[in-house]
């Protein structure tokens, strides 16, 4: 949910998907120390991944 998270992973693994470099049956593990859905997760990540 960072700065790194914004700039370079979400991108990154956006591109890696899109481009088809991430096996079919992927699954990401977060741990976050505060409270956070899934979708506000997504909702974050979003506009970072154009």
């Amino acid at each position: 949910k960072g700065d790194l998270a914004k700039k370079k992973i979400y991108p990154t693994l956006w591109w890696l998907y899109r481009d088809g470099f991430l096996p079919e049956r992927i699954r990401f593990i977060g741990y976050a120390r505060s409270q956070i859905t899934v979708a506000k997760i997504f909702e974050h990540a979003a506009i970072y991944m154009k």
